[in-house]
């Protein structure tokens, strides 16, 4: 800064800029988790722009009667913004030209070195741009009453600098930058936190800023910030509500700006007073930067919107799965924890299985048609439900994927398996089967005999009979023992199929067709047959018994 002229003006060299930068601590690489999410960042910035402007616009937080840690929060995201979007150099021609006009209303006036000793000595002691010591940063501080926390010589000091720094509570003043920015928005009236937005960010011309000039938001801003393309695939796959979708935006672009999420720190600790109508902080956090009303807000963020129901938000935030799969343009990354999809390679033919060929005929008729259904396929251990099932979803050319091993998801999930299964099956448009194995401990919570030990339990009640009502999907429950299983469950299912054991005879038959497929020798043919009919064995252990056995060769024991 230097030389008074300039200053009075407005005006600001390359050289001085350059100094005030050079003490601004750079933003650490760290601050990203990947380059994915960094150039989300970045390219989300305007919308960050537009968020901070909407907080700048609202008097009530502006003033920051009710909201005393919007100082905190303009700095800080103004700081990522500006290194976003490479604007550190325009934000000090602009603090330069609010100071100047600070000056020239006479809001700041100068202490000269004549008038202060100490002021004096500070100015002839160093040269431009040295960092001051700590024991004359010390005197400094003692001697004229040096209020900021930068060490570095400036080119002036005020006498309102003390009154700035007093009310501008939470405003870190480490560097020249901070300083400049502190003088502009509090050496006036009253802080004009817009203003610094619009001509940093909403103006062209770099070197002239006008201070009286007319800003309004460009269309490439609002565009970005109204747009909802990062997720209208999430709103149509699952029939989103219009106020569901720009919340997920909002959450989702909060996500990845860095620096946003202390927005939520500005209204969570704001005190009752910046309660509006409903008396709650998340009603007015949306009002202000979403336009929601009350009523909306709540709906989109109650227990029964989808964006909770499905598990995609939490406590406010998005689920990090859910940011994924918005980055990755792909719903299944919701879901890899819980389903895999079944290529449905070497399955049994139909006629292979003791079910009548009417419930046969039913089932691939549900199975083909346009309706959502839920089927039941039950019966003893080893009789080859999942056999006849996968054949079964064959035959009618689905795709199918499988609900996983319920021990695996709970121990890798940090999704309640059962809430991200009501998204899956409730996507729109489903062309594709859900076979759900060892179903018990999923229907089994139904059971009015089964007394629900806590709130979990009985929440995990609501979701699965909201799921067996609701799904979108063919679903395919399959379990052994149907004893503990609710009526209210069995009315919730469009047909249901009993597996009966296989008669030895038939077992046998079906075993030796098998055993003749694969090829091997003789003896070991006999041998298998022998063990599988003395200990029963289902169909799946035959099959694995085959392959690996077709795997070594001629090393047969």
């Amino acid at each position: 800064m230097g030389r008074k002229a300039n200053m009075r003006k407005g005006k600001i060299s390359e050289g001085e800029i350059d100094i005030v930068l050079s003490t601004i601590e750079r933003m650490s690489e760290d601050n990203y988790p990947d380059d994915a999410f960094e150039n989300e960042s970045i390219r989300k910035a305007p919308v960050g722009v537009v968020y901070l402007y909407r907080l700048c616009r609202d008097e009530l937080i502006a003033s920051g009667h009710h909201y005393p840690h919007f100082k905190f929060v303009f700095q800080n995201l103004m700081a990522s913004l500006l290194d976003m979007m490479g604007l550190r150099r325009k934000a000090v021609r602009v603090f330069a030209a609010m100071i100047a006009e600070h000056e020239r209303r006479g809001s700041l006036v100068r202490v000269l070195a004549k008038e202060s000793r100490a002021y004096a000595k500070y100015m002839r002691k160093f040269d431009f741009g040295e960092t001051i010591s700590q024991d004359f940063y010390d005197d400094l501080h003692e001697e004229i009453g040096w209020f900021f926390d930068c060490r570095y010589r400036m080119d002036a000091y005020y006498r309102e600098d003390g009154r700035l720094i007093s009310v501008s509570d939470e405003f870190e003043t480490y560097s020249m930058f901070d300083v400049m920015m502190a003088r502009a928005l509090f050496g006036g009236d009253a802080p004009n936190y817009a203003k610094i937005v619009e001509l940093v960010f909403f103006t062209d011309d770099e070197m002239n800023i006008d201070l009286n000039a007319e800003v309004s938001v460009p269309r490439t801003y609002a565009e970005a910030t109204d747009s909802t393309e990062d997720v209208d695939f999430l709103a149509s796959a699952f029939a989103l509500s219009e106020g569901e979708t720009k919340l997920l935006q909002y959450l989702y672009n909060q996500s990845v700006l860095d620096g946003c999420d202390e927005m939520d720190y500005l209204f969570d600790n704001s005190d009752e007073g910046a309660s509006r109508e409903s008396g709650s902080w998340l009603c007015n956090k949306y009002s202000v930067l979403l336009g929601f009303g009350d009523a909306e807000a709540l709906r989109c963020t109650d227990s029964r919107s989808k964006l909770k129901r499905y598990g995609m938000i939490s406590c406010c935030e998005i689920e990090g799965d859910v940011k994924s799969a918005i980055l990755n343009k792909d719903v299944g990354i919701m879901f890899s924890d819980i389903m895999e999809q079944d290529s449905l390679t070497k399955t049994y033919p139909l006629a292979t299985f003791q079910v009548s060929s009417n419930d046969t005929r039913v089932l691939k008729r549900l199975l083909c048609s346009s309706v959502p259904v839920n089927l039941l396929i039950y019966g003893p251990a080893g009789t080859g439900k999942t056999e006849y099932v996968r054949s079964l979803v064959r035959e009618c050319g689905l795709d199918c994927f499988s609900f996983k091993n319920g021990a695996e998801i709970y121990g890798n999930s940090e999704i309640d398996p059962m809430v991200r299964l009501n998204a899956f099956v409730r996507m729109e448009n489903c062309k594709f089967a859900v076979v759900i194995d060892e179903a018990e401990n999923i229907l089994n919570c139904l059971s009015g005999d089964n007394d629900l030990t806590d709130d979990a339990d009985a929440i995990r009640k609501g979701v699965v009979n909201k799921m067996l009502d609701g799904c979108n999907a063919k679903v395919i429950w399959i379990l052994n023992d149907m004893a503990d299983v609710d009526r209210t469950t069995l009315r919730r299912m469009t047909y249901s199929v009993e597996m009966p054991r296989f008669s030895k005879a038939y077992f046998r038959k079906l075993m030796r067709s098998k055993l003749a497929e694969a090829k091997l020798p003789a003896d070991v043919c006999n041998r298998i047959a022998e063990l599988s009919e003395k200990y029963e064995v289902p169909l799946s252990t035959l099959d694995n018994i085959i392959k690996t056995l077709s795997g070594i060769g001629d090393c047969y024991v």
